[in-house]
């Protein structure tokens, strides 16, 4: 039995569901206003991080903040050199943040920095890009690298293209690039699985034209990507992977008060409140909060304001309980990431575990709740049942693991409906009864 036979069965009445959107978040003692500062979200330490900038009077700022629930604090101690337009990320691999470049009254920088959730450190590479600013900068958690496009070395903009991992800047050179761009927007794509770059300005005879073009980088090569309503030209947008929902989200760096998401095809524009018209801010994304955290910049003003962009239904798919060790190992059943119960879109759970040679495992799905049943009765020693047998399903296994997907009606009715379910892979050797058991998941669908 498929388990859309007893979603099409399944009836609930639930108010609209809405979907995520724009709230200001209001904090005692924010950061003092400041524009061209940098922030990424160190997830080690769940803290949205801020560091640098420019206040008024040119005042340069020499500190280093950070956001957790509704509260900024400063961080104390030593923070890299002052600078404006730099670019920083977190590297999720090594679990730090890495900083770049910018711009001082001296001049432009080709420092890189890292932090580790405790102090900054300078590191030292034999290889390093140019000296510059306005680059764009992400993190492929794919690769495990962070690459560098574009920005301004000396008075020339750069197609420069650079990437970091750990140890020391690679420069790439591939055949085809977006060219020379100054303040890109980069960001990893999470439903490609590389690295999104839009907009920024590109020469023009003797002055400077905004762009409204989209491409990914697989770090093989750029694609070019042609959707059908491309958000209107701009330079300096900020945009941030919203991982939970699988988006892309833009904000800001031209004449457009409204934000857009990027779902891999298309890009959609969000008509609802916002932050407004924004040049010099920053974002992150708060996985821990699964949130789009904006602060600053401004638009003929300076801010300090803190925003956060979120749905409040979301899709969500966690563990509970514990497995069984079969023959080979004791199976792990997780949501596979970015492939999470969104209406309209497809889940997709894996189990993990599976001893060599078997065929694939068996799928138990449910919208009701049972307590632990010990199955040592039926030769399973040591493995619970959490989940009602209502949907049985066959996946087989490849490479030592079975998958399971289903598309998600685009129906309002399900919207925070929980379900339950759990993996028993076959075993023949593990037990007389040939199967061993996985712990269980508890997903919701929700509502982009």
């Amino acid at each position: 039995m498929r388990i859309g036979v007893l979603v099409s069965s399944f009836v609930l009445s639930v108010p609209l569901a809405a979907q995520a959107s724009w709230s200001q978040l209001y904090t005692d003692a924010p950061p003092p206003v400041r524009q061209d500062a940098v922030m990424a979200y160190h997830a080690a330490s769940a803290s949205v991080v801020l560091l640098g900038g420019i206040g008024p009077s040119s005042t340069y700022w020499t500190d280093a903040w950070r956001l957790q629930g509704a509260t900024w604090t400063q961080i104390a101690g030593p923070v890299p050199p002052v600078r404006r337009n730099a670019a920083m990320v977190y590297d999720s691999v090594r679990q730090c943040l890495v900083l770049f470049g910018g711009l001082n009254n001296s001049g432009s920088l080709q420092d890189t920095w890292e932090w580790n959730g405790a102090t900054w450190s300078q590191r030292l590479p034999a290889s390093t890009p140019p000296a510059g600013d306005y680059h764009g900068m992400a993190f492929d958690p794919v690769r495990g690298v962070t690459v560098l496009y574009g920005g301004l070395t000396g008075s020339v903009l750069a197609d420069d293209h650079w990437e970091w991992n750990g140890t020391d800047w690679q420069q790439r050179t591939p055949v085809l690039s977006p060219g020379a761009r100054l303040q890109p927007t980069l960001v990893f794509d999470p439903t490609h699985d590389a690295v999104l770059l839009h907009g920024g300005s590109s020469p023009f005879g003797s002055t400077q034209l905004p762009n409204n073009d989209t491409w990914t980088w697989d770090g093989a090569n750029w694609t070019q990507w042609f959707p059908a309503t491309p958000p209107p030209m701009r330079s300096g947008g900020r945009a941030v992977a919203d991982l939970h929902r699988g988006r892309v989200v833009l904000h800001g760096g031209g004449n457009d008060p409204f934000a857009w998401e990027w779902d891999g095809a298309e890009w959609r524009i969000l008509l609802q409140a916002s932050p407004g018209l924004r040049a010099g801010h920053v974002m992150a994304y708060d996985a821990d909060a699964r949130r789009v955290v904006l602060h600053g910049g401004g638009n003929g003003y300076w801010a300090f304001d803190t925003w956060i962009y979120r749905t409040p239904l979301p899709a969500t798919v966690e563990p509970f309980g514990s497995g069984c060790a079969g023959s080979a190992d004791t199976p792990v059943l997780a949501n596979v990431a970015h492939r999470l119960p969104w209406l309209g879109d497809t889940v997709q759970n894996r189990v993990s575990g599976i001893a060599p040679g078997e065929p694939g495992a068996i799928f138990v799905s449910s919208f009701g709740a049972i307590p632990p049943i010990d199955l040592t009765f039926l030769g399973l020693t040591g493995c619970d049942l959490l989940v009602p047998l209502d949907i049985l399903e066959l996946a087989p296994a490849v490479a030592g693991a079975a998958d399971w997907s289903y598309t998600v009606p685009n129906d309002m009715a399900l919207a925070g409906v929980a379900w339950r379910q759990q993996a028993f892979p076959f075993d023949a050797a593990a037990n007389p009864f040939g199967l061993a058991a996985s712990n269980a998941v508890l997903g919701t669908f929700g509502v982009r």
